[in-house]
Protein backbone atom coordinates (compact mmCIF):
# COMPACT_ATOMS: atom_id res chain seq x y z
CA UNK A 1 0.00 0.00 0.00
CA UNK A 2 2.87 2.38 0.68
CA UNK A 3 3.99 2.12 -2.93
CA UNK A 4 0.49 3.01 -4.17
CA UNK A 5 0.17 5.94 -1.76
CA UNK A 6 3.57 7.21 -2.84
CA UNK A 7 2.60 6.76 -6.48
CA UNK A 8 -0.52 8.88 -5.99
CA UNK A 9 1.44 11.56 -4.12
CA UNK A 10 4.00 11.71 -6.96
CA UNK A 11 1.26 11.83 -9.61
CA UNK A 12 -0.34 14.79 -7.85
CA UNK A 13 3.01 16.59 -7.60
CA UNK A 14 3.75 15.90 -11.26
CA UNK A 15 0.33 17.21 -12.36
CA UNK A 16 0.85 20.30 -10.21
CA UNK A 17 4.20 20.94 -11.86
CA UNK A 18 2.69 20.68 -15.35
CA UNK A 19 -0.20 22.94 -14.35
CA UNK A 20 2.23 25.49 -12.89
CA UNK A 21 4.16 25.63 -16.15
CA UNK A 22 0.95 26.00 -18.15
CA UNK A 23 -0.27 28.69 -15.76
CA UNK A 24 2.98 30.63 -16.01
CA UNK A 25 2.62 30.45 -19.80
CA UNK A 26 -0.65 32.33 -19.45
CA UNK A 27 -3.04 29.41 -19.83
CA UNK A 28 -6.23 29.12 -17.77
CA UNK A 29 -5.93 26.13 -15.43
CA UNK A 30 -8.21 27.07 -12.54
CA UNK A 31 -10.63 24.19 -13.16
CA UNK A 32 -7.79 21.69 -13.19
CA UNK A 33 -6.43 23.25 -9.98
CA UNK A 34 -9.80 22.64 -8.31
CA UNK A 35 -9.71 19.04 -9.47
CA UNK A 36 -6.23 18.71 -8.01
CA UNK A 37 -7.81 19.51 -4.65
CA UNK A 38 -10.03 16.47 -5.20
CA UNK A 39 -6.99 14.33 -5.96
CA UNK A 40 -5.37 15.49 -2.70
CA UNK A 41 -8.63 14.69 -0.90
CA UNK A 42 -8.50 11.16 -2.32
CA UNK A 43 -4.93 10.81 -1.03
CA UNK A 44 -6.03 11.95 2.41
CA UNK A 45 -8.99 9.55 2.35
CA UNK A 46 -6.68 6.69 1.37
CA UNK A 47 -4.30 7.53 4.21
CA UNK A 48 -7.20 7.52 6.67
CA UNK A 49 -8.82 4.41 5.21
CA UNK A 50 -5.59 2.44 5.48
CA UNK A 51 -6.15 2.26 9.22
CA UNK A 52 -9.34 0.29 8.63
CA UNK A 53 -7.27 -2.54 7.12
CA UNK A 54 -9.69 -2.70 4.18
CA UNK A 55 -7.25 -2.66 1.31
CA UNK A 56 -9.99 -2.67 -1.34
CA UNK A 57 -11.31 0.66 -0.02
CA UNK A 58 -7.81 2.11 0.10
CA UNK A 59 -7.24 0.97 -3.48
CA UNK A 60 -10.48 2.67 -4.58
CA UNK A 61 -9.36 5.97 -3.07
CA UNK A 62 -5.92 5.67 -4.65
CA UNK A 63 -7.32 4.84 -8.09
CA UNK A 64 -9.77 7.74 -7.95
CA UNK A 65 -6.94 10.12 -7.09
CA UNK A 66 -4.67 8.72 -9.81
CA UNK A 67 -7.38 9.19 -12.43
CA UNK A 68 -7.85 12.82 -11.44
CA UNK A 69 -4.11 13.54 -11.37
CA UNK A 70 -3.60 11.85 -14.74
CA UNK A 71 -6.47 13.79 -16.29
CA UNK A 72 -5.17 17.09 -14.91
CA UNK A 73 -1.64 16.36 -16.09
CA UNK A 74 -3.01 15.69 -19.57
CA UNK A 75 -5.00 18.91 -19.49
CA UNK A 76 -1.91 20.86 -18.48
CA UNK A 77 0.15 19.29 -21.27
CA UNK A 78 -2.64 20.07 -23.72
CA UNK A 79 -2.60 23.69 -22.60
CA UNK A 80 1.16 23.81 -23.08
CA UNK A 81 0.72 22.48 -26.60
CA UNK A 82 -1.60 25.38 -27.40
CA UNK A 83 0.52 28.04 -25.70
CA UNK A 84 2.17 30.55 -27.98
CA UNK A 85 5.94 30.43 -27.71
CA UNK A 86 7.57 33.67 -26.67
CA UNK A 87 9.14 35.78 -29.36
CA UNK A 88 12.74 35.03 -30.17
CA UNK A 89 14.02 38.48 -29.47
CA UNK A 90 13.41 41.52 -27.38
CA UNK A 91 13.43 44.93 -28.95
CA UNK A 92 14.63 47.71 -26.72
CA UNK A 93 14.27 51.21 -27.97
CA UNK A 94 16.28 53.80 -26.17
CA UNK A 95 16.71 57.41 -27.09
CA UNK A 96 19.79 59.30 -26.05
CA UNK A 97 20.72 62.87 -26.68
CA UNK A 98 24.33 63.70 -26.11
CA UNK A 99 25.25 67.30 -25.67
CA UNK A 100 28.79 68.43 -25.67
CA UNK A 101 29.70 71.77 -24.29
CA UNK A 102 33.07 73.27 -25.21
Amino acid sequence: MLRELTSLDQAIKSANAVLSIAESSGMEVSEARLEQDQARDELTKARVTIHSFQTDLVEQDIQAGLQIASKDSGRGKSCLGRAQPPTNGVVIVSGCHLHRSW
